[in-house]
């Protein structure tokens, strides 16, 4: 409910949200789903939604927020539309916050390909940072996602941080052996 009151803190909020090349039906039907548990719809709240890349250039945007593809990405490069978006996000000066995996890296191995996007300046892992996070060498690592029982925890061997309080999220400490 918070992202209801973003457009009041001086800030213009746009949803992007692109389709694959030829898959006009895709983008609709992405569209109805990411809005329908939602109880004000982007649009409603002066957020503007589009399937097309913005015309002006992404430098006007102050931060990007990364959430294109999930860690089940696969493959050494992301097909149209998104190469070309990861490329124009590579080529601007926005600060990138990733959700989870950064775009086009892949879950394990990071953006050995080269192909994906260039390192955000924050990552924020979901549940557990996945293994690609050891190569994350940005400035901020939250992590998310309070609500893996204790017994599942213990069933998987995950090693999840103490959370302070009632806080739903942390800030983890870089991986990167250099700022050690």
């Amino acid at each position: 409910r918070e992202r209801e009151h973003q457009p009041n803190l001086d800030h213009a909020p746009s949803r992007w949200l692109p389709c694959p090349v030829g898959d006009p039906m895709t983008c609709i039907h992405v569209h109805a789903r990411s809005t329908e548990r939602i109880d004000s719809p982007p649009s409603s709240i002066g957020i503007k939604v589009s399937a097309k890349m913005p015309e002006e250039s992404l430098d006007s945007f102050g931060l990007i927020v990364d959430s294109m593809f999930g860690f089940s990405f696969k493959g050494t490069s992301a097909r149209a539309p998104f190469d070309q978006i990861i490329a124009s996000i590579n080529a601007s000066k926005a600060v990138i916050v990733s959700i989870d995996v950064p775009s086009g890296w892949h879950v394990e191995e990071g953006n050995k390909s080269g192909f994906g996007l260039r390192e955000p300046e924050m990552l924020v892992s979901l549940t557990v940072p996945k293994t690609c996070a050891t190569k994350f060498k940005g400035k901020f690592h939250m992590l998310g996602g309070r609500f893996v029982p204790p017994s599942l925890a213990q069933k998987f061997k995950l090693q999840i941080p103490a959370y302070e309080g009632a806080s739903q999220c942390l800030q983890l400490p870089s991986y990167n052996a250099a700022r050690l």
